[in-house]
This record gives C-alpha cells, sequence and structure tokens, in this order.
C-alpha cells in the first residue's frame, strides 16, 4: 500500500489514499466522507484484493459513500500496473471503474462457475447485498444484471433465490421488504 500511494502521488493521482494492507475501515470511510461523496477502490488484482472490495462495500454504505472499483488484472498492484501501462493505462482503468454493487455481481457469478449449485448459493448470498441499496430502481436493475450474469431469463427465479438469502435479516432499506413470512416468521424480501 505504502508503495502503491507513492507511485499514485508521483504520478499525478494526487487523490488517492491508502489503509495499511486491505485493512480498510468503518473510521476511514468516515474521514474520506468529510472530503467526497464518491470513492474508486483500487485494491491489488488478487484474491485479497476481491476480498478487500467485498469488505469496504457495507462501511462504504454506512458512511453514505458511493464506491466504483478499478479492477487490475491478477498479480497486478497498484504500482506494477502503473510501471507497465503508465498514466494512460491507469487513467482508463479509473475512468472504467464500475459500481461496487455490480462488481460484487459479477464477482459472484465468476466465482460460483458453472456448477449450478454454486451458482444457486452465489445468487442467494447477494440478498443481503441488495437489502442496502439505495432505492427500488436500483435493486431492479441489480436484479436485471444477476438475472444476466447468472444467464437467467426468469427474473421471479432470481428473486426467490435473493429472498432465500434475506430470510431472517432485517431490511434496512425499501424495495426488498413484503408481507410474506418465511418459515420462521421474519420478513421476507421481494421486489
Amino acid at each position: 500500500g505504502n508503495f502503491d500511494l507513492v507511485a499514485l502521488h508521483q504520478s499525478g493521482f494526487e487523490n488517492a489514499v491508502a489503509p495499511l494492507g486491505t485493512a480498510f475501515t468503518a473510521a476511514q470511510a468516515k474521514l474520506i466522507r468529510r472530503f467526497a461523496q464518491r470513492v474508486t477502490l483500487m485494491f491489488d488484482g488478487d484474491a485479497a484484493g476481491r476480498k478487500a472490495v467485498h469488505a469496504a462495500y457495507p462501511l462504504l454504505r454506512a458512511a453514505e459513500l458511493t464506491g466504483r472499483v478499478a479492477r487490475l488484472p491478477p498479480g497486478d498492484d497498484p504500482d506494477t500496473y502503473l510501471r507497465k501501462h503508465g498514466v494512460p493505462g491507469l487513467t482508463r482503468v479509473i475512468d472504467d471503474a464500475i459500481g461496487i454493487v455490480e462488481y460484487v455481481i459479477d464477482a459472484a457469478a465468476a466465482a460460483a462457475g458453472p456448477d449450478a449449485e454454486a451458482r444457486a448459493n452465489a445468487i442467494q448470498s447477494l440478498g443481503p447485498v441488495l437489502m442496502s441499496a439505495g432505492n427500488p430502481v436500483e435493486i431492479e436493475l441489480y436484479i436485471q444484471r444477476i438475472a444476466q450474469r447468472f444467464a437467467l431469463t426468469d427474473i421471479g427465479v432470481v428473486k426467490e433465490q435473493l429472498r432465500r438469502g434475506v430470510r431472517g435479516v432485517r431490511p434496512t432499506r425499501p424495495g426488498l421488504a413484503t408481507s410474506d413470512r418465511s418459515a420462521s416468521g421474519n420478513r421476507v424480501a421481494e421486489t
């Protein structure tokens, strides 16, 4: 992180900050919120970097920050990518950053692979992520993206699997709550 930050600043990316390792915290998110409303995450292009993005999502939401993810290839960190591709290359990566929820959806689809059970479990794991989305329009668009990424044509099936992931989890935002009750008596999600 330290060398990445120095390299970014030396190359003119002066609004860059870095946690030590991948230990992004709620306090850091709140501090960033004092200076910005939107952030672009750029962690290493490895499993630890992907895990850090997933861990950062609820912290960014809690701090009311909008997050995007600049995706680096596996094995690269910001410093090595900058050395290989220069400022124009890194600028393209930043410009091509996608929303953090889209990133989480895409990562879940990629990790699940072709196995049907793994894909169903991956969709189910996305339920709590969608529960924290800001509004019903966002949620509906994310549901459509999930259906697309998992090659499903029946949106109702996707919604049902997402509901399975949020049973027993209390909705924090509008758009996923319904009057249906699960077997445990908890409200279930629906859009």
